[in-house]
């Protein structure tokens, strides 16, 4: 599943031609979202070089990996406070937009077309 996941998400990425120099672009969000959570399972060797932990004696298990089922829960609740985040955010965002300069046309001008009311532009000269 995760994988049919992320193998079609980069489809609906932007192509760049070949001789771009850009560097690659990202990976698409649900890969992203889905390492943070595979995470949880192989947090073993660089946080126990960091975080040496211990409980009589030996140092405590951080991933699946290690035994810790516990960290991959950990880690989708992060996962899911992240888009919770951006989503109330991004509503905030929206909302104070609108009420300083608005995000909607009067419906007169969504009907002649934004390409006149907006830019002073016509896309097509159908009359001649």
């Amino acid at each position: 599943c995760a994988g049919t996941l992320c193998a079609h998400a980069p489809a609906t990425l932007p192509a760049h031609p070949p001789t771009h120099t850009l560097p690659p672009p990202p990976p698409p969000p649900p890969a992203g979202l889905l390492y943070v959570v595979y995470m949880g399972m192989l947090a073993v060797f660089a946080t126990n070089a960091i975080n040496d932990t211990q409980i009589d004696g030996k140092v405590v298990a951080l991933g699946l990996v290690d035994g810790n089922a516990g960290q991959i829960l950990n880690q989708a609740i992060g996962v899911a406070i992240a888009i919770v985040l951006a989503v109330v955010g991004t509503y905030l965002i929206l909302k104070v937009c609108d009420a300083l300069i608005g995000v909607r046309v009067e419906r007169d001008e969504e009907i002649q077309g934004l390409d006149v009311t907006q830019h002073g532009e016509e896309g097509y000269n159908l009359e001649a």
